[in-house]
């Protein structure tokens, strides 16, 4: 009994986790404003994988670090690697892109 109210429990954050992140097409990402952390679906052999680009502040041209992560039993993916994404973004003026691998 406490497995499935813990499972219930923990499908219901991830439900509102991603209610809370607006997404955007792939197409307009060259407009995203200066330091902004951006989710975004593309097409995949299986679906749809999801991905987050974290943009700099400044003008660039900027070097892009691609961040990958793997199938998550949990739905998490890619989210767990925005803390460092959003170092590398801020701090050392990288474009990252942390990307959940379908499966």
């Amino acid at each position: 009994m406490g497995r499935w109210i813990a499972t219930l429990a923990i499908c219901a954050l991830l439900a509102a986790g991603c209610a809370a992140v607006s997404t955007i097409a792939p197409r307009d990402l060259p407009s995203l404003p200066e330091a902004t952390n951006q989710r975004f679906l593309f097409d995949s052999a299986g679906g749809q994988a999801e991905a987050f680009l974290n943009r700099p502040k400044g003008k660039g041209p900027f070097p892009l670090m691609v961040m990958l992560h793997g199938h998550s039993w949990v739905g998490v993916g890619a989210r767990r690697l925005l803390p460092a994404a959003e170092t590398f973004a801020g701090e050392l003026c990288y474009a990252t892109m942390a990307l959940s691998l379908p499966g």
